[in-house]
């Protein structure tokens, strides 16, 4: 969702990037340590390239677990940061540290408004309940290996080159291309380009909003980039 938040910041929004983890077990090579101390550089490079700000809850890399404490210091971030609109991940992906953190996230939305929901620090509860988005799974795939639908693509057309320098940043995390293989920027790229073909722009991204009940029904990505939002 990089491009959408260079296009919201744009407008005026103030963008913050949470990180639950510090990608400790990203490297067959590094230790845990100085892997994470890499990322989280590339990590603060990233967001300042699409005018975000960084954080991280420090739980380590592949140990993201659905339990009360974790939500607690979800919960605390959200109260902090007030935010009016939320993209995380999708409910089912290839990682569950992804999975869980899209079950957390729902979590602490919820109590987040609660008063009385108990939190090591004291922080106001939020008024309302802000809007949240489903981001598109890794390669757009679903557990069934077909792509799953997006029910709001956005036209990231203009501000694509913008998104790939940010992502170049995590250059630990680039696997270069081989004959059998596409190298994760190339990846990146192909998968903008088929969310943009479904709405006839060059590059898109795509994402669900969470609409259960009491979930606010109001578009506001849409309404943010009406004339780079479309519906399907």
């Amino acid at each position: 969702m990089g491009g959408t938040a260079v296009l919201m910041a744009q407008q005026g929004w103030k963008i913050s990037f949470v990180a639950l983890t510090g990608g400790e077990c990203g490297s067959q090579s590094l230790d845990a340590t100085t892997i994470a101390q890499k990322r989280h550089v590339e990590a603060c490079i990233a967001a300042h390239v699409l005018y975000a700000d960084y954080h991280t809850l420090h739980i380590h890399d592949g140990c993201i677990s659905v339990d009360l404490v974790t939500m607690q210091k979800l919960t605390e971030v959200i109260r902090d940061i007030r935010p009016h609109l939320i993209f995380t991940h999708p409910p089912e992906d290839y990682m569950l540290d992804h999975t869980h953190t899209a079950q957390l996230v729902r979590w602490a939305v919820t109590e987040a408004r609660h008063p009385n929901f108990p939190l090591p620090r004291h922080i106001p509860a939020l008024f309302e309940r802000p809007c949240v988005y489903h981001v598109d799974p890794e390669k757009l795939l679903g557990a069934d290996g077909q792509i799953v639908p997006a029910t709001t693509i956005v036209d990231i057309s203009s501000v694509m080159k913008q998104k790939l320098t940010a992502l170049a940043a995590h250059e630990s995390q680039h696997k270069p291309s081989t004959a059998t293989s596409i190298g994760s920027l190339a990846q990146i790229e192909r998968c903008a380009i088929i969310r943009g073909h479904q709405i006839g722009v060059q590059y898109g991204e795509g994402f669900r909003q969470l609409l259960f009940n009491s979930y606010p029904r109001r578009n506001l990505l849409r309404e943010s980039l009406p004339d780079k939002v479309f519906t399907l």
